[in-house]
């Protein structure tokens, strides 16, 4: 799976994955929940820990429904200014 960054960079999945020992997937609307299940699956199959982040109205059950079986972590927040505070506690 090819991936892009904010600037449009692509990048390989399986290369991003290298050397990873755990990822933070953000949701923030009801869109990418194919990438977040490839992403989520790929993580599973190489042991990779997952926490899922799902915030503002992206808190729907597609959404969730798509992190829910591949995140140990699993934050749902109606608050998106949760966003920032989160990842400072989690060092990210």
């Amino acid at each position: 799976m090819i991936l892009h960054d904010l600037d449009g960079a692509s990048a390989s999945l399986n290369e991003l994955l290298t050397d990873i020992d755990a990822t933070i997937m953000v949701a923030t609307a009801d869109t990418g929940t194919e990438a977040a299940s490839a992403i989520g699956s790929a993580c599973a199959i190489r042991g990779i820990m997952t926490a899922g982040l799902v915030f503002g109205r992206s808190t729907s059950s597609m959404t969730v429904s798509a992190l829910r079986p591949y995140a140990r972590v699993l934050v749902v927040s109606n608050d998106e200014s949760d966003l920032e505070a989160i990842l400072i506690a989690m060092r990210a």
